[in-house]
C-alpha cells in the first residue's frame, strides 16, 4: 500500500510540473555564465601555470557592448586557477609593468546570443503553451603572452553552445530586458510545420520507392 502511495505521489509530481518545470529553470544569464566558464576554465588551468600570481587582461575590442561579460567571466575563471592579482590594461608595451613571471591575457568577443525555437504547443484553458528549445551561444578569441619574454603561450578561439528545454511562459522571467543578449526571438511552432509535412513525406516515398524497388526483383 505504502509503495502504491509512492509511486501515485510520483507520477502527480510528474503530470503537475510538465516540461521540466519541476525544477528551477536557470536564467539566460546564468546560462551563458556557465556556458562561458565550462570553456574558459580548461584553457585557463592548462595554460596559467603555477607560480603566475598576476595576469593583466587586455580588450582587443574595448568598444564591444558586451566585453563587461567576459571579462567577468575570465577573471572569475582566472581566480579559480589561483591568480591572485588580476589587472585591467588598456595598452601592452614599454609602459606596463608587471611583476615577474606574470601572463598578458588578451581576448576579442565574437559572438554572445539566446536563441529560441518552438518545439511543440499545447493548449491549456484557451491558452497556447510552447516548449522552448534554448540555446545559447558563446564565442571569443583569446591569446596568452608570457611576459616579460613576450612569447605566445597559447592563443586561438573558444566556442560552444548549450541548449536545453523551457516553457514559453518563462521566456520574460529568464530574460533580463536591460541585457540585450539575454533577450531572443520565439520562432513560432507554426514555422516548423511545413519543414516536418516536407520530412515526413520524402521519408514516405522513399520507403514506398524502396517496397515496390524490392518487390519488382
Amino acid at each position: 500500500m505504502w509503495l502504491e502511495s509512492k509511486w501515485f505521489i510520483i507520477i502527480y509530481l510528474i503530470l503537475s510540473f510538465p516540461n521540466g518545470s519541476l525544477a528551477q529553470e536557470a536564467t539566460n544569464l546564468q546560462l551563458l555564465s556557465n556556458l562561458a566558464d565550462s570553456l574558459l576554465r580548461p584553457v585557463i588551468q592548462e595554460n596559467v601555470t603555477q607560480g603566475i600570481e598576476t595576469v593583466a587582461l587586455r580588450n582587443l575590442a574595448a568598444k564591444h557592448e558586451d566585453a563587461w561579460f567576459f571579462e567577468q567571466r575570465i577573471t572569475a575563471s582566472l581566480k579559480a586557477a589561483g591568480v591572485r592579482s588580476i589587472l585591467l590594461a588598456t595598452y601592452v608595451g614599454d609602459s606596463l609593468r608587471l611583476p615577474q613571471p606574470s601572463l598578458i591575457l588578451e581576448y576579442r568577443p565574437l559572438g554572445l546570443s539566446i536563441q529560441y525555437q518552438a518545439l511543440s504547443r499545447t493548449n491549456h484553458q484557451g491558452t497556447d503553451r510552447y516548449l522552448v528549445s534554448r540555446t545559447g551561444s558563446v564565442d571569443l578569441y583569446l591569446r596568452i603572452v608570457s611576459y616579460p619574454s613576450g612569447a605566445l603561450v597559447w592563443d586561438g578561439e573558444v566556442a560552444g553552445r548549450q541548449t536545453d528545454s523551457v516553457s514559453s511562459d518563462n521566456l520574460e522571467e529568464l530574460e533580463q530586458p536591460e541585457i540585450a543578449f539575454t533577450k531572443g526571438q520565439l520562432q513560432p511552432v507554426e514555422d516548423n510545420r511545413l519543414v516536418q509535412a516536407l520530412v515526413v513525406s520524402v521519408v514516405t516515398g522513399a520507403i514506398v520507392y524502396l517496397f515496390y524497388a524490392l518487390r519488382s526483383r
